[in-house]
């Protein structure tokens, strides 16, 4: 179906809802159970290096089968091949977790699980569970991590840690006070406050991460919803939004990720942000994408003005609208740099 020119705000209204996958605004239901699950997908890990990509049964609280393939498939384009994989399944990150047999023989961690990609209602409503996951979980398996005699940890965290955007102001970079205004923002500052404090004895080597938005083959989130309407020809209202937003390709930061696991110990707690060269506006962003795609970018001329009414009704202001710049000198000042451009990781991102 052909979307007719937007100029009105309840057609732009329309356009992002159908681009972010939203119900009109409201408390929505609490999500049934679905008896139809997709069982627990495997994850390869090496007796070395623990990549810790594997889902409960319960889909909801971790990454979902698709997006640890598509993980695992990049890491697999970007390193060279695992021999004498293990293979193990049915852990849930949380606060209870036996990681015992899992993490026996392991010197490493790399922690990429969290729940997230939920509205800002979703996570108010699901407060409680977001901090037992995301920080009590984390904690769990970093507490058993050091039991175990693991070496070095890496924990995906996320640029919501210092805040939401960068108007009026200068890059984010690590020297800020953390700032998240999201309950999953508050959860992973929190877990940062806990992992630092566990790494004071020095017994494991901690790395964070904080990532903006990470776009790879089979990812779900705003970039999925973004690439999805790319490629269905959908008319963007965001042809006159000017800002900067730094982005992350997974090659980029799974290349960053082995440039960690390879460093030597100097420092028991380490943060780092981490984003492409580039860092574009949204418009050009989706030219990007859309040339990735091979698809004309469909980009209309709207107000900002006009634009940021629906937006903010919906929280997406600043996710979209405003600028969020990243100072990603510390981690390339370790002799690391990306592998891709932005359009390079664009055009791997694409599927065939």
């Amino acid at each position: 179906m052909l979307l007719k020119p937007m100029t009105s705000i309840r057609s732009i209204l329309a356009a992002i809802l159908l681009m972010f996958g939203c119900a009109e605004p409201q408390s929505p239901p609490a999500a049934k159970p679905n008896p139809k699950h997709s069982p627990p997908a495997a994850a390869q890990v090496s007796p070395a290096v623990t990549a810790l990509l594997k889902p409960d049964p319960d889909l909801d609280k971790k990454m979902t089968a698709e997006e640890i393939k598509a993980t695992l498939a990049a890491a697999q384009r970007s390193a060279p091949a695992i021999s004498n994989a293990d293979t193990i399944t049915g852990l849930e990150l949380g606060p209870s977790t036996d990681w015992q047999t899992a993490l026996n023989g392991v010197q490493a961690v790399v922690h990429l699980a969290a729940r997230a990609h939920r509205s800002e209602n979703t996570q108010q409503r699901e407060k409680d569970l977001y901090f037992s996951i995301n920080v009590e979980g984390t904690m769990q398996l970093a507490r058993s991590a050091i039991t175990a005699g693991v070496q070095k940890f890496i924990f995906l965290s996320s640029i919501a840690v210092n805040g939401s955007t960068t108007d009026g102001r200068g890059a984010f970079s690590e020297h800020d006070c953390m700032a998240p205004n999201t309950v999953y923002g508050k959860t992973k500052a929190a877990a940062e406050h806990r992992l630092s404090d566990l790494a004071a004895d020095g017994k494991m080597s901690i790395t964070v991460i904080r990532a903006p938005m990470i776009y790879g083959a089979g990812a779900v989130g705003n970039y999925g919803r973004l690439l999805s309407a790319v490629r269905s020809g959908v008319p963007l209202p965001f042809g006159l939004i000017k800002n900067r937003r730094g982005f992350l390709g997974i090659d980029n930061l799974t290349s960053f990720v082995q440039h960690r696991l390879g460093a030597s110990n100097s420092s028991t707690f380490e943060v780092f942000l981490l984003a492409d060269n580039e860092q574009v506006s949204t418009p050009e962003f989706i030219r990007l994408l859309a040339r990735a795609c091979a698809r004309p970018p469909r980009l209309l001329p709207v107000p900002v003005s006009l634009l940021r009414i629906p937006m903010n009704y919906l929280g997406l202001s600043d996710a979209l609208i405003g600028s969020l710049e990243i100072d990603a000198g510390k981690a390339y000042a370790t002799g690391w740099h990306c592998p891709l451009t932005l359009a390079e990781g664009l055009s791997r991102s694409i599927s065939p």
